[in-house]
């Protein structure tokens, strides 16, 4: 054993062992530690101290050397957790639980068994991952791995997963990560896509043979909003060829029935819950721009997610884009719906996978890039509503159960009652469409126009669903010493927005008045209110009005009483 001649508070010398002496000194200095479930073994592991994980309890935020999983245990890092490795990883065991950060400050590779995580894996400056193929980002219904804002590189193969819920037939974009191109073959080992030709061309055999699988082809788009616009092109083979080629920021939209088997006949099912993976050996990193250019029919482009991270797109640097971008929702209605939001205002977080439909400005444009716009955490929705507009609402339409559509007025006086660039277009969903229309004739999902006093706002609704409807107002701001009124034609009723609490209940039926572009309109009044030190405000009340036509209700809360 080595020892040193050490004073100890006397003139006395003292022999004690090195190790001891440094540990008295605040330095760890043994090769390695384990983490026991309790505790470490030799101390909290450091950058130069590999450590060594024995238990599957969460040991905490550490940093060490090199780290390794035992057989038959995982390492835990929890929400706020963050693992820091100054060398390589080796799983003997489970890999590595919880959504936790796990970070590498210096070059390392992974070593042993495939490593399965959840939470946020990162490089620092100057380091190099090295995967061996043996890392997979794994997707359950309540969080995606991901590869959080990194300075450094990750080489090799990764595969990439997407939780998908059940109980939702419908169609879906996808975008992926990687660098180079991928072949559809890809999903068909996960879900079923259909084709002309079915099994001869890679596709799963069904009643029809209906292509499930598109993308969109500006060449042959147009501006259509109603139908399926002919830019969408279905892939006739999944070898990942030529056209067929999921191309690098690429996005196809595919039909997801369930998992593989399902949904091929006419029967009835209840669609189950799938994952989907990608798996690439060049996972897009830094910062980066997507061009594009104008097709010769059509101004729209879509954009995908070129990370695998979850994306704030109001950071998103644009040149040549429209003022908004439209987001097919898979969950809208019952077959899914685009909804439209405005850049800079909509806190829309780009999911991995994940796209956004917008329009170009000139023959040409980009989305540019960088590893700071990642958001580290997976979103419960894919929106985080702050509003659209300063002055202005949102308006719903629901049934008790459902969201179907929504649109959006904007009071804005740079603006016109016109179509114009800060409005958006309106898609046309595949079941329910509510929108307001423009003083030339257009659909608008996004009407910003000047608050103009007794003006009449035309809106549509149009839906081959006929059943019972609400209206319902969100994000309503206006001007002081303005009101907004809804008016329902076909009952003759007239009722104030005064908030977020109004819902207006109504019925569509077979009479083709009850909907449609007539039936409904938004009307303005400006008046100037009393000062806020002179109103009374009083309890919230309801309104409830029975119409044997209709059976229909008005519901407001929050109205006030005004006191001089």
């Amino acid at each position: 054993m080595n020892t040193i001649l050490l004073p100890f508070f006397s003139s006395r010398l003292w022999l004690m062992p090195v190790g001891i002496v440094l540990l008295l000194l605040g330095q760890n200095t043994f090769a390695q530690s384990t983490w026991n479930g309790i505790s470490w073994s030799n101390g909290a592991p450091t950058a130069t101290v590999d450590a060594i994980i024995a238990s599957s309890v969460a040991p905490g935020s550490f940093t060490a050397k090199t780290l390794t999983i035992s057989s038959g245990v995982e390492l835990t890092i929890n929400t706020d957790d963050t693992v820091i490795l100054n060398g390589s990883l080796t799983n003997y065991g489970n890999g590595v639980s919880g959504v936790g950060h796990l970070r590498f400050v210096a070059n390392g590779s992974l070593l042993g068994n495939t490593l399965n995580f959840n939470g946020v894996l990162s490089t620092a400056a100057g380091a190099t991952l090295t995967t061996g193929g043996r890392l997979r980002l794994t997707s359950n219904a309540t969080n995606t791995g991901s590869i959080g804002n990194s300075q450094g590189a990750i080489i090799g193969d990764i595969t990439i997963e997407r939780y998908i819920p059940g109980g939702r037939r419908a169609f879906r974009f996808f975008a992926h990560p990687f660098a180079g191109s991928l072949p559809l073959t890809q999903l068909t080992d996960d879900i079923d896509i259909t084709g002309n030709g079915g099994t001869v061309n890679g596709f799963s055999t069904s009643d029809t043979n209906n292509p499930s699988a598109f993308w969109f082809n500006t060449t042959t788009g147009d501006n259509s909003t109603s139908g399926n616009n002919p830019g969408w092109s279905a892939f006739t083979s999944t070898n990942g060829t030529g056209v067929n080629a999921w191309g690098t920021y690429g996005v196809v939209r595919v039909l997801v029935r369930g998992a593989v088997g399902e949904g091929l006949s006419q029967n009835s099912y209840t669609p189950s819950p799938v994952t989907i993976d990608l798996t690439g050996s060049q996972i897009k990193q830094g910062s980066g721009s997507i061009p594009f250019t104008r097709g010769t029919n059509t101004n729209f482009v879509i954009v995908g997610n070129p990370y695998a991270a979850s994306v704030n797109v109001d950071a998103i640097i644009r040149t040549n884009i429209g003022s908004a971008f439209f987001v097919w929702d898979a969950y809208q209605g019952t077959k899914g719906g685009y909804t439209s939001y405005t850049f800079g205002s909509s806190n829309f977080v780009m999911p991995i996978f994940g796209s956004f439909i917008t329009t170009l400005t000139a023959s040409s444009g980009s989305c540019a890039l960088t590893e700071a716009m990642k958001r580290t955490s997976t979103p419960t929705i894919i929106l985080n509503n702050r509003g659209d507009n300063t002055y202005g609402l949102q308006l719903r339409l629901e049934d008790s159960t459902t969201f179907w559509d929504r649109m959006v007025i904007n009071f804005d006086n740079n603006s016109q009652s016109g179509d114009d660039y800060f409005d958006a277009q309106k898609l046309e969903n595949p079941e329910v469409n509510f929108y307001c229309r423009s003083s030339n004739g257009k659909n608008l999902s996004i009407d910003s126009r000047p608050f103009v006093d007794a003006e009449v706002l035309s809106l549509g609704l149009v839906t081959p669903v006929k059943q019972g409807f609400k209206i319902k107002a969100e994000n309503f701001n206006l001007p002081a010493g303005t009101r907004l009124f809804l008016n329902d034609r076909y009952l003759d009723k007239k009722m104030e927005i005064t908030g977020n609490g109004f819902e207006y209940w109504f019925n569509v039926n077979e009479d083709a008045t009850s909907s449609g572009n007539g039936r409904f309109e938004l009307i303005t009044q400006g008046q100037l209110l009393p000062s806020a030190s002179s109103l009374t405000i009083t309890s919230d009340f309801n309104i409830t009005s029975d119409s044997t036509k209709d059976n229909s209700k008005v519901n407001l809360r929050g109205v006030h009483s005004i006191k001089n």
